[in-house]
Formats: structure tokens, sequence, C-alpha cells
């Protein structure tokens, strides 16, 4: 049915009820086929006069009304169903002389039942992609029709039908007239059951050289309701020209698409110069906020954000911005452009940005939140930058805070040949609210190059300060560099980091001779703050100089350290390397580790253990942890759990050491000593009840017979004594330099042979079982 409408028949319905109802005359002559069975209906459907113009008055002209010329066309077929079960149901074809015509012969199997639903179809109608011969044609618009519960199809009107939608839009100069198609993305299902409608224009370009265009859809029979605030984004494709794709973002109000009339759509998108989003939206509130959809919107942002005062911006579409070098926002004193950033879920991708606090934000003042940042390049060779900011927040201007959560950056490079430089900042220096849920993948960062240079290399941010915190991030899959100060997910932490993890590998450049080079599965840098309920895969190949290297902690200093873990291994060049911490120094205050393990081995030239390589100085208190991979020294000074223990104030009690094997290529009366759980170890300190894998293969000088060898509990009063129990002092020492106070003796621990580790730390230990699960061999943190 030419112009096919989707019409719906009721029976004994008046003319009259509708301006633009119908009547269709439909004659039933039955008769007996001469070579079947079955017995053959043959329908004569008329569309009468009344029907052959149907007036429409868009409101772009009043003066031009849509004509409708309604005849049955090649393919229209007539269905009877049941209607009591639609399963039953015969099809009626249309005689080929009956085409153009408005009245129809149809003729199929007849059906019988109480009563009848009748619907006119036509080959099977896309209303989600429609096309029209050019702009402003109506020739393609289809009217499908369709009647129900009838008892006989002798005499039917027609009352209902399906509806126009008529999108009028301006359109810039010189773009109206090669504009290719529109598409339209709604928020809800407002396009026959669908939320997206794109009509093509087999004839490109405006026709009345007026800068307006006019497009036609048809919809499907049945009221639509519209909710108000339903947001449609619409986009118009115009090949050649400089945007490409022509974007706006409009909020629907509350309506409906409705029967029997043209449903009118007017947008203007004549602006090319500002892309920031509808008028409605400027920006003042969450409510108002910009919305942006496309890459030109988004560069936009920099002609809209206003000192002093904050500015709402919200994406509306995935954007693309390849071709367009980024400008950071903000990257001047007073740092007071403000932002209010809403991802809304969607992707940018291919940021690109270099220069001075390289990043989308520069300093971020404000908020982003619900981002993905996808195959982003940032490069910058002076301050600081990421992928979000070189600042979030800072302290060089009152004021200036920030927040982000949300954000995943995956499949970018990050490059600072200066300081600070991290996947989503370099530095977290003022919050207005803990950094959380934010992600980084698949992602190369790399800080400044060469020697000893001070930088922080973070796979998720280069520093964070005291005391903010960072809470339920990851840096995942990452690769890190840089001279000094190289973390997984942080460089440098003075704050509290909880719920987070990291994975990749870690390097520094690095060729300094035992240079503090501080490099950590995790954290590269750790004093003052908290780490908790975190942990660390990633590996660690120290292939140059430099010490301080360690499997979630590079350097640490006073701070907490629990219910933390790392499984990578760890390989160093010289010394201070541990499975879970390089270097453990106290300066000032103390620090406290406790419910913690390490399964990475370990390998480095000396001072090297499977938990810590060197405790250095000052007060630490450690409980309730353990070290489970080999470790092995190229040289000396190996230990199970401690390298070298060179404190008279460590408390390490309730450990455990179960390494398969600790083994230093070189031992002997004349060089540092290894041992099974302290490789060097203090007299005096205090360590009780840390026992020893009773399947260790150690090899060490002053090795006692290992099978039932049991190192007494030592503590100041009561130091450490040697395989004959002799208590050892500073000057009784073996050592191979002229100062008698380096200590030079193995703490071996205790052993309990008949148990796994689960079964040791569940009994003998008593470690706790709401911290603990010790279902397997290795106990694990819940």
């Amino acid at each position: 049915m030419k112009k096919t409408i989707r019409l719906v028949f009721v029976a004994a319905c008046a003319m009259a009820a509708f301006a633009c109802s119908q009547k269709v005359d439909i004659a039933i002559d039955a008769q007996k086929d001469s070579t079947s069975a079955a017995k053959t209906v043959t329908i004569s459907a008329t569309l009468t006069d009344a029907m052959t113009k149907v007036a429409f008055d868009p409101s772009y002209s009043s003066n031009k009304p849509i004509g409708m010329s309604l005849t049955w066309e090649d393919g229209d077929q007539i269905r009877i169903y049941n209607a009591a079960d639609h399963s039953q149901y015969s099809d009626f074809t249309l005689d080929a002389a009956s085409i153009g015509q408005n009245v129809g012969l149809f003729t199929g199997d007849e059906i019988s039942a109480a009563s009848y639903d009748v619907e006119v179809i036509n080959a099977a109608f896309d209303y989600a992609a429609q096309s029209q011969a050019a702009d402003g044609d109506t020739g393609s618009l289809k009217y499908l029709a369709g009647v129900s519960g009838i008892t006989d199809y002798s005499s039917i009107t027609f009352t209902e039908f399906s509806s126009v939608l008529a999108i009028t839009a301006g359109m810039p100069s010189g773009v109206a007239e090669v504009v290719k198609s529109v598409e339209l993305v709604a928020g809800s299902d407002i396009f026959a059951g669908g939320n997206t409608l794109t009509i093509t224009l087999d004839s490109a370009g405006d026709a009345g050289s007026d800068n307006i265009l006019h497009f036609f859809a048809t919809l499907p029979q049945g009221d639509q309701a519209i909710a108000a605030g339903t947001p449609l984004f619409v986009k118009f494709y115009a090949p050649g020209t400089e945007h490409t794709v022509y974007t706006r973002y409009l909020e629907l109000p509350a309506g409906s698409f409705t029967n029997n009339k043209v449903n009118a759509l007017n947008i203007n998108a004549t602006q090319t110069a500002s892309h920031a989003g509808a008028t409605s939206c400027d920006g003042t509130t969450a409510a108002k906020a910009y919305l942006i959809a496309d890459k030109y919107q988004l560069n936009a942002m920099h002609d809209e954000v206003i000192a002093g005062s904050k500015r709402y911006f919200k994406l509306v579409a995935d954007i693309d911005m390849s071709g367009i070098s980024w400008t950071p926002l903000c990257v001047s004193s007073p740092y007071d452009l403000i932002i209010d950033f809403n991802g809304n879920s969607k992707t940018i991708s291919n940021l690109s940005s270099s220069g001075k606090y390289a990043s989308f934000a520069g300093v971020l003042n404000g908020a982003v939140y619900d981002v993905v940042f996808d195959s982003a390049t940032i490069s910058s060779t002076a301050e600081k930058c990421g992928v979000v900011a070189g600042f979030l927040g800072t302290t060089a201007e009152s004021g200036v805070s920030a927040t982000c959560h949300g954000v995943t950056v995956k499949n970018s490079a990050i490059t600072n040949t200066a300081r600070h430089c991290g996947g989503i900042a370099g530095i977290a220096q003022v919050l207005s609210e803990a950094i959380d849920d934010c992600h980084v993948l698949n992602t190369t960062v790399t800080g400044k190059p060469g020697d000893n240079q001070d930088a922080r290399a973070g796979g998720l941010l280069g520093e964070i300060v005291s005391p903010l915190v960072c809470s339920n991030c990851s840096a995942t899959d990452v690769t890190v560099s840089g001279s000094k100060n190289v973390g997984g997910l942080i460089g440098v932490a003075y704050g509290t980091v909880e719920n987070c993890y990291s994975s990749g590998s870690l390097s520094s450049p690095n060729t300094t001779s035992n240079c503090d080079i501080a490099v950590g599965g995790l954290v590269g840098y750790f004093e003052t703050g908290v780490i908790r309920n975190c942990h660390s895969s990633a590996s660690i190949n120290q292939t140059t100089n430099g010490r301080d290297i360690g499997g979630l902690l590079g350097l640490m200093h006073h701070g907490t350290l629990e219910k933390s873990y790392a499984t990578g291994s760890v390989t160093g060049q010289q010394r201070n390397v541990g499975g879970l911490i390089g270097l453990l120094s106290i300066s000032t205050g103390s620090a406290t580790i406790s419910d913690c393990y390490c399964t990475g081995n370990v390998k480095s030239n000396s001072y090297l253990g499977g938990m810590i390589g060197l405790c250095e100085k000052g007060s630490a208190t450690i409980d309730n942890c353990y070290a489970a991979g080999n470790v092995e020294a190229v040289s000396f000074n190996a230990g199970g759990l401690i390298g070298y223990q060179a404190s008279d104030a460590l408390i390490m009690r309730k450990c455990a050491a179960w390494n398969a094997a600790v083994t230093p290529a070189t031992y002997g009366a004349g060089n540092w000593s290894s041992g099974a759980v302290c490789g060097v170890t203090f007299p005096k300190c205090t360590l009780t009840a840390n026992y020893r894998n009773p399947e260790m293969s150690l090899t060490a000088y002053w090795v006692p017979d290992m099978a039932n060898f049991q190192h007494a509990d030592v503590s100041p009063s009561h130091p450490l004594t040697n395989s004959a129990g002799e208590e050892m002092t500073d000057q009784s020492l073996k050592n191979n330099s002229a100062n008698p106070n380096y200590p030079q003796y193995p703490y071996n621990g205790k052993v309990e042979t008949g148990n796994t580790l689960s079964e040791l730390a569940s009994t003998t230990l008593g470690w706790d079982g709401s911290v603990w699960d010790f279902s397997g061999d290795l106990p694990t943190l819940r």
C-alpha cells in the first residue's frame, strides 16, 4: 500500500470521529478452487476518495502541507488472524492489476473464527534506519494499518494510523548543502521500541538553499510517551566539512509522539564556533551542565571556564580527540578556573597534551569523575603531569582543592623529563575528598631519566601528600620507570593508601652505585601514613645499579603497613632488596608492620631478605608476617625474612620464614652471614616466637643442626645466642671490618615439624582467624 499505513480498524466506528479517519469497503466473494480442497476467499479492499489526501501541517511551513496519495503497492498483503490465537492466520495476496489503485483485490485461504484481527502488511520495515529521496521529500513514508476484534470482515472502517516525525533543522551556511544523514539517540526507547533513529538523504543537501533541512520518518502506530527531560543527542553527518559531524543535545519536554499527526522537532544547529551545548545549558549548575558530545564541544570548554566561578560539564557521548592538541584547562596562578566534569561513564580517546602541567585539567580545581581516558598521550619537560591533572589541588594558592573518582585511564603513555608523573596525576596535593575508584590499565609511565635525579613516577600517582587518602584504586599491567621513587601505584606516598593493588613491571635507569632509588611494586617511597588492605603482583627487575627495592614498598620510613601482601619477583643488582620492603629506615617516629606476607623470589647482590632487605635504624614492630619466596644472594647477607637487621629497637614477633631456600653465593668465616630468618642480626633487639620452614635449604656459614636447632627468644636483656648457646655481644661477633660494632651473626628462629604454615599460624602463633584464611597450606588474607 503506497504510503502504506498502519491503520487500526475498529468496527462500527463513525468516520467523523477523526478528521483523518478513512474508510475501506471490503467485499467477500467465496469460491471453490477446482484443483484444491482449500477454500479461497477473494477480498475487495477499497481506499475511499476521502483517503487519497492527508494534509499535514508541520510547524516549519504552514502553507506547505504534505500530500499523501494512498494507493495499493506491490507486495501489499492482508493478514487475517484468529483474534483469540494469532498463531492461526491466513495471508491474502494483492492482485497485480490492483497495484497503484485505491481498490485492491486480495486472495487467500479462508479462516474461520469467532472474531478476527486484520493487518495490512508489506516487506519488513526498519523503523531504526529510514531514508528519503531528498530534503523535504515524503515519498518514502509508509503507513501500515490494522483492525481488531471484528466478527465479519465484510465491512470495515479505518479509525487510527501511524504518524510522522518531521525534523526541521537550521544548519550553518555551507553545511546544509552537504548533510547526508541525521542520527537521533534518545535516553529512552521512544523510536519504535528503540532509542536510535537514522534518516539518510539519498540526494544529500538542502534542496531550498535556505540552510534549513527537512527530514521525515515513519513512526509506528501507537502513542509513544516521552518523559520530561528525556535526553536526545542529534548528529548531522556532513562529509567534507570542517567538523564532519555536527551535534546538538536536547532535553525533550513531557509529551508523546501521537497517532494521526505530524510530530514536529525543531533543531537549531546553526552555530559552529561554540559547541558547548544547548542554550538552556549555561553550566551554572549540575542540572544545567554544558553537554559535550564531540571534540569541538570539548575543546570549547576553554571558552566557558570563568575565573572564580564553578562551571559544570557533562559528557553525553564518547569522544575521539584525534587531531586536537589539547591545552590543559588551568595552568596559571591563581588557579581559580573551577570545574565539575561529569564523564557520565563515557570515553575520551586519543587525548594528546604536552608542555606545562600536561594533562586534561592542568591544575585541577574542582572535580573530574566517571570518565574513561583511552589511548592518551601526555608528554612534559617541566612541572608535573598525568592524564587527568598535573596537580590535584595545590598549596600554591589558597582554596584550590580537587576530587577525582570513578576515573579509568587505559592504553596510554605518560612521559615527564622533569619530576612528578602518574597515570592519573603527577601529585595529589589538596583534596576535598579521597581519590577513590580510579584505575589505570595497560599504560606506560616514564619519569625523569638519568642518575640520582629527584623524581616521582607511579602507575596511578606520582605523589600523594599527608594526610590525603587514596582508596579502592588500581594500576594493572602498567610499566613504570624513573630515576628514583618508582611505584606500581604511587611513586611517593605520605598519606593513606587502602584497598588498592598494582601489577606490571618496574625499573629505574639509574647507574649510580648504591643510590637509594626506592622502587616498590605498590609504592616507591612511603612515609608518615598508613597502607592497609593492599597488594601487588608487579615484578621488578632492576638491571642497573640502585638500592631499596621491594615487592610492595621500595623504602619505608615511619608509618603503618598492615593486611597487605606482594607476590611479584624482585631482582636487584646491589643491595637492600626485599620481597615486601627493600629498606626499612626510621629516623623519627616508629613503623608498624602487621599481618603481611610476600611470596615472590628475591635475588640481589647482598642485604636481601624474603620480606625486608635492610632494617637500618629506628623503632619498628613487625607482627604476624611471613615470606615464602626463595632468596638468592649473588654475594652474601641473605635472610629468609630480613637480610640485615641493624636496629636495636626492632621488635619482630610471631613471624615465619617459610622460604624453600636461602642461598648466598659467598659464605665463610671472613664473610657476612646469612640465616634462615635474619642474615645479620643486631644482638640486642627483640625477636619473639619467630619460626622457619622445617624443610628450608639454608646455605650459609655457622649453620647448626637445622633439624632441631631452636634459637631462644631475643631481647635487650637476653641477647642473641650463637649455635653453642653463648650470648653474643658486638665485640664477640665475627666481622670482616676493623669496626667491632658491625653485627654479624644469623638468627635462625625456631622450628616445628609436621605442620603447614597455616597450621602453625593458627595454633602455635595464634594469628587472628578473622584476618587470615587458613584453608590452604599458606595463609592468605581475607
